[in-house]
């Protein structure tokens, strides 16, 4: 994801689209299946990941 610099225009939604309104349960449920999900999660792959972050940070 590129980092935002103050040159960049910010977009604000005001509206959904109908369609995207109907998904909006689907995404609800995706997510709040995750949030309450027991799971061990994969150590070395959440250290890569946050290595990656890091460097993109510098």
């Amino acid at each position: 994801m590129p980092r935002r610099t103050n040159d960049m225009p910010k977009c604000i939604i005001t509206e959904l689209s109908d369609e995207q309104e109907a998904m909006l349960p689907i995404y609800r449920d995706k997510w709040r299946s995750i949030q309450i999900s027991t799971e061990s999660i994969k150590h070395e792959k959440v250290a890569t990941i946050i290595a990656e972050i890091f460097k993109s940070k510098i």
